[in-house]
């Protein structure tokens, strides 16, 4: 009988396959809006309801100068797996914005390769910054989803099609 039984579990005997890891992709990093790495985000509305949950974000925590705190929102885009695994369905991000025209340039023009965006052409779309590049009428921004590979976003993007910078991922 206990031969029998050593019988039925190797039929049911599995061995451990290692899986290669993936060739690590290389993707510039975002980089650091926040000065010190403090915490820079301030809930004004300690509970979250839906669209009304408000947070502040300091200016004088952030790395670009500017005259006003910024307008900040946290959001959730709705999911398509292009950022993962640095964005994914559960994680929420905080975006920010200037209070004024002249604070709004001053963000735009400190978006660098890597940074993390919110822009729209047609639809909201939040990718990486892959390239900056000019022509004549003016700067364009090329887009990346992290999980996207090699397949640049096909939009022209100019300043003023981005909505949101990243400046927190929230897990």
């Amino acid at each position: 009988m206990n031969e029998f039984f050593k019988w039925l579990a190797s039929l049911f005997k599995t061995e451990k396959v290692e899986t290669p890891e993936p060739p690590a992709m290389n993707r510039p990093s975002p980089r650091d809006w926040i000065k010190n790495n403090l915490h820079p985000v301030f809930m004004i509305d300690g509970y979250y309801r839906d669209s009304d949950f408000q947070v502040r974000i300091r200016r004088k925590l952030l790395k670009v100068e500017l005259d006003k705190d910024p307008y900040a929102t946290p959001m959730n885009i709705e999911p398509t797996k292009s950022m993962l695994p640095v964005v994914s369905k559960r994680s929420g991000v905080v975006g920010i914005w200037g209070a004024t025209p002249s604070d709004q340039n001053k963000i735009l023009n400190y978006i660098g390769v890597g940074d993390i965006v919110v822009y729209q052409v047609t639809n909201l779309i939040m990718h990486r910054v892959f390239a900056i590049e000019s022509d004549i009428e003016g700067r364009t921004f090329k887009f990346l989803g992290d999980n996207n590979r090699e397949i640049l976003d096909s939009e022209i993007v100019r300043d003023n099609h981005i909505k949101y910078v990243i400046v927190e991922i929230i897990y």
